[in-house]
This record gives structure tokens, C-alpha cells and sequence, in this order.
């Protein structure tokens, strides 16, 4: 008979241990606070993508978010130390650059979501950073989240599900948000569960990546899944050997073919027409199909480019493309949303924050959470093409992680434990 165990693989294992060995070192009140914010952060992975987009729940998770945050500031406070570097000088930047680009515009439209999330994640930052430990146990907690997220999904849309059905009005998702949004949130899901799985080995955890697949598929979100795709062709490009690549290639194209043959399918008759519809788009051939969310979303594109040229140093300020847009939205595309609205120091600001942990990677490419980094980061910076995401609660929500690795030499520490005020600089495992 199969003991439990055998279903774990050894690097999990040594994570679970070292959990153990953390939780059982330390003394009751810090078990009791350690408790509470690694259920914390279950419920913040679950509230973000379950709830976070029903108007009836918002509420609930912004709580969740800020019980959450609070309880990572005293844990740090209490029993550990707090860490500055990189993650808080972009994020500050960042803001600093809004904050300008409103000044400048004549304080004419604010909005404290970005500084609310900033401040939050930073908070969570704090915890994590304290130890390898601390940030791998937090990050398989969240995961449980998502996995909660993943099934209450499921249950909500159990007959689409078996009996699946895609046309332009009858995309899944609208009970958790905009679909476009929702298949982000399955998009993290897909990757979180991809790292475990193929990073930790916790091979059970391909069978939520597939969930996460075919839920996207389901939400019609055609930008996430070419996303996802273009991620994954990186992901192995990079990390596979010669031999493995030239396999990988083969199995890739193969997958393209069979794609394409699929599409002929009436289950899949939605996709065929939105991809030749975008092709007849992109390329102007007249075949009789277009696609009209995709050129109204390349127009407002380009449009928010045009926009950014305008005042290309200090942008327009918060929802300038919006305001000035002739379709009166959102550019629906990050880079252009940015450029517009921050102008040329706000869109390099973003695009270091996003960008630098891979980077900043020197002696840590060869570690499994690079992985991590690697699945979620070119996510997020490839998406920017589709959505606006410079104020996503996932981004930020996985910022902190992606941080908490970098082994630099101008991290700082400061704890206020023993006899006071205490400094040194310090390097981040």
C-alpha cells in the first residue's frame, strides 16, 4: 500500500519541514501571529480572485487585504525585521511619478487604488522577506486559496463545464467579473500550479493547471490563452537543455497543428472565428471575417499612444485616455494606458518594477523559485499588451514574492527588538 508520503515530492518535503521547523522554534505568541496571517494569506488568495470582482463582496476582500497587511507589519515589528531595497524604492518611484503627473495636470483626477495597493503589498513584503522560509510557506498557503478559488469556480459553472458551449454571449465568468478579468485570475492560478507541479514536483498539481486551462478556454479570454502559450514557449526555451529543446519544439508544434485541426470542431467554432477575424483585421484581407473587439482594442491602443504624445513627459494623469478617447475607454493595452497617463518616466517606472527581478537574478537562476519568477513575471509583463493592469490586486499580491528572493547588496535591515533601534545592511535570501 502507497503511504501518503510517497505522494510528495523530496524538495516539497524539505519545504514542509522547514515550515515545521520554523513554527515549532518559535514561542507561542509568534506561532499564534504566524497562524493567523498564513490563513491570512488564504483567504487574500481566495477573496482577490473569487470575490474581488463582485461588486456584493468587494468589501470583504479590502478587509481581508488590510487585516492582512496589518498582521504582516506586527509580525515584523514583533519578531522579525523590516527590509528596504529595490521593491520599495520602484513602488515609491512609481507613485511619486503619479502623484507628479497629477500636480501637474492640475490635480484634476486622483485615485488612491494604486497607493492603497502599494501600501499593502509592500506590508505583505515585509513578511515574506524575512526568510526563505517565511516566503515559501506564505506562497504554498495562498495556494490553497487559489486552489478554493479554482473549485468554487467549478461549482459555479458545473454544467458549462460538462456541457461546454463559447460564443461571444455565452463566455462564463461574469459571476466572479469581467471575463477578460477573470481568466487572469485563472491565469495565476494556471502558473502558481504549474510552478508547484513542475518546479516542487507536486505532480497533482498539473491536474489544477488543466482545470485553470480549460476554465480560460471556457471565458472565451483568447488573450490570455496566447498569453499563456507564448509564457510557456519562453519558460522552456530558457530553462530546457539542447537536446530537451529540440523535443520541446517538436511537441510544440505539434500541439499548433492539432490546435489548428481542433478548431474545425462546433465546440471550438468561436476561437476559429476570432482568430481568422483578427487575422483579416491585422493584415486588411477582405475573407468576409473581422473581429471587431479586436480592432476596436487596437484602435484605443493606438489611440492612447497618440494621447501619450501629447504631453510625453508628465502624461494626462489618471484616466487621461479614458477622458480623451473617441470610444470614451480605457486603451486596453498597459504600455499605451501608462505612456498616457503618466507619461515617459511613469511607463520606464513600471515596466523596472515588473521587470527587474529577472534581472537582478544573478546567483539565483539556478533555484526552483526562480522558475517562479520567471512563469509570473513574463506573464504580467506580456499581458500588458491586452488589459490594463497597472492597478491589478494579483500583481501586487504576487510582487512581494518575486522580491523576496533578490540577493542584492543595498537591502537594508531595521529592527527595533532588544535594547532598540538597530541597523546593518543586510542580504536577502
Amino acid at each position: 500500500m502507497t503511504s501518503k508520503s510517497q505522494w510528495l515530492s523530496q524538495p516539497f518535503k524539505e519545504k514542509i519541514f522547514s515550515a515545521k521547523t520554523l513554527f515549532l522554534s518559535s514561542k507561542i505568541p509568534q506561532r499564534i501571529c504566524l497562524i493567523l496571517v498564513l490563513l491570512l494569506f488564504t483567504a487574500t488568495a481566495f477573496s482577490t480572485t473569487a470575490l474581488s470582482g463582485q461588486t456584493a463582496f468587494y468589501r470583504i476582500n479590502l478587509i481581508v487585504n488590510v487585516c492582512l497587511a496589518a498582521l504582516c507589519l506586527i509580525y515584523a515589528l514583533l519578531f522579525g525585521r523590516f527590509v528596504a531595497g529595490p521593491y520599495l524604492i520602484l513602488v515609491v518611484l512609481f507613485n511619486f511619478i503619479t502623484i507628479i503627473s497629477f500636480l501637474a495636470n492640475g490635480c484634476k483626477t486622483f485615485t488612491t487604488t494604486l497607493l492603497t495597493l502599494s501600501l499593502v503589498s509592500l506590508s505583505l513584503f515585509e513578511f515574506v522577506t524575512q526568510s526563505e522560509v517565511h516566503r515559501d510557506t506564505a506562497l504554498l498557503f495562498s495556494l490553497v486559496g487559489i486552489e478554493a478559488f479554482l473549485m468554487y469556480f467549478v461549482v459555479a459553472y458545473f454544467h458549462d463545464f460538462l456541457h461546454p458551449s463559447i460564443s461571444f454571449g455565452n463566455r462564463i465568468g461574469i459571476l466572479f467579473g469581467n471575463q477578460n478579468d477573470v481568466g487572469r485570475y485563472l491565469a495565476f492560478a494556471f502558473f502558481f500550479n504549474f510552478y508547484f507541479a513542475y518546479s516542487l514536483r507536486l505532480y497533482f498539481c498539473y491536474f489544477f493547471s488543466l482545470i485553470s486551462l480549460y476554465a480560460i478556454l471556457l471565458t472565451g479570454s483568447v488573450s490570455n490563452l496566447i498569453t499563456i502559450f507564448l509564457v510557456i514557449f519562453i519558460f522552456f526555451s530558457f530553462f530546457l537543455k539542447k537536446k530537451a529543446k529540440v523535443i520541446f519544439l517538436i511537441i510544440a508544434l505539434a500541439l499548433i497543428v492539432g490546435f489548428i485541426v481542433a478548431l474545425q470542431f462546433p465546440f471550438l467554432a468561436y476561437y476559429r472565428n476570432r482568430f481568422l477575424g483578427m487575422i483579416a483585421s491585422f493584415f486588411g484581407i477582405k475573407t468576409g471575417n473581422s473581429d471587431p473587439s479586436f480592432e476596436n482594442r487596437f484602435e484605443l491602443a493606438v489611440e492612447g499612444f497618440y494621447l501619450f504624445l501629447e504631453n510625453p513627459v508628465f502624461g494626462g494623469g489618471f484616466q487621461f485616455v479614458r477622458a480623451n478617447a473617441f470610444q470614451v475607454n480605457f486603451a486596453h493595452n498597459n504600455y499605451a494606458e501608462v505612456a498616457a497617463s503618466f507619461g515617459i518616466f511613469g511607463l520606464l517606472a513600471e515596466e523596472t518594477l515588473i521587470l527587474w527581478p529577472i534581472f537582478a537574478q544573478k546567483s539565483n537562476k539556478k533555484t526552483a523559485f526562480f522558475q517562479f519568477i520567471m512563469l509570473v513575471t513574463l506573464y504580467i509583463f506580456l499581458f500588458q499588451l491586452f488589459l490594463v493592469s497597472y492597478y491589478s490586486k494579483m500583481e501586487f499580491f504576487c510582487f512581494p514574492f518575486i522580491y523576496a528572493c533578490l540577493s542584492r547588496p543595498f537591502y537594508f535591515e531595521f529592527s527595533f527588538r532588544g535594547r532598540g533601534f538597530i541597523y546593518k545592511k543586510t542580504i536577502v535570501n
